[in-house]
């Protein structure tokens, strides 16, 4: 795995950062039917910082398709 704390950008990045970040969609992204303050933002500096991350749910109701709309809505960039 890639270890971005070499980047150029490891002077903003503590030394005992996690490598990669596993963030749940609802409830720490949105709730209900908006985006969480913050979230949008959180996502952007995390691509900016080419830090990786993955989407993750438990919900069987949505398919990936709908979920990707969903936080698009919401202004998040996600493609599938």
């Amino acid at each position: 795995m890639h270890d971005n704390r070499s980047a150029p950008h490891a002077t903003t990045v503590p030394a005992d950062a996690p490598a990669a970040y596993l963030l749940d969609l609802d409830g720490t992204l949105y709730t209900g039917n908006r985006a969480i303050p913050g979230a949008v933002e959180a996502l952007a500096r995390l691509r900016h910082r080419q830090v990786p991350f993955r989407l993750v749910t438990n919900t069987t109701s949505r398919s990936r398709r709908m979920l990707v709309e969903r936080l698009g809505g919401y202004g998040f960039a996600v493609d599938r």
